[in-house]
């Protein structure tokens, strides 16, 4: 059998009827679709056929050692390397923008209307800060979708820390949040 060379991940998995309901529920809200960590491109590919812009943050370098955790994260550093070609690929697809490096530089430059939001980060400091700038840029109305909930403490941290500070924020205490 041969060696796997990269993570097993799921295209968005058992989110994706979430992310259709949310959108469909708040097709008249301005926005676009914002992913937070895009890893191999396959959950991107897959919200641009959802007819909306897609904004795509990520290192394209896998885990930033600089926003890990030890207490809190079990993804290492490094790990999440994309394949050489992602870039490339996302530039193909006319209505995915990506941008490049760690949220804690990205994010203080970027002002936008987000109407439904994917936090696949998967590092209680890169959820934070993505929830944090969501706090700002997020639709009245809007949505956030969040990964990992279950298996991975510090991003529970980041989400019950985001809706202590946020009480117009509606948590489904399982994947989403909705923004009031």
């Amino acid at each position: 059998m041969p060696e796997k060379t990269e993570p097993e991940v799921e295209i968005l998995g058992n989110h994706l009827p979430a992310i259709r309901r949310l959108l469909e529920e708040r097709k008249d809200l301005p926005g676009s679709i914002m992913e937070f960590g895009c890893y191999n491109g396959a959950s991107t590919f897959e919200l641009a056929k959802l007819g909306r812009d897609v904004v795509v943050l990520d290192t394209f370098d896998g885990v930033p050692a600089e926003d890990f955790t030890e207490s809190l994260d079990q993804d290492r550093p490094g790990k999440f390397r994309p394949p050489s070609d992602i870039l490339f690929r996302l530039w193909q697809v006319p209505n995915i923008l990506p941008i490049v490096g760690r949220f804690a530089d990205t994010l203080p430059t970027l002002k936008m209307e987000v109407v439904l939001a994917y936090v696949d980060s998967d590092l209680f400091e890169s959820t934070r800060q993505s929830l944090t700038w969501l706090a700002e840029n997020l639709v009245t109305g809007g949505a956030i979708v969040c990964d990992d909930v279950q298996s991975h403490r510090g991003v529970r941290l980041a989400i019950h820390e985001f809706l202590d500070a946020h009480h117009n924020a509606l948590f489904d205490g399982h994947e989403i949040i909705l923004w009031r």
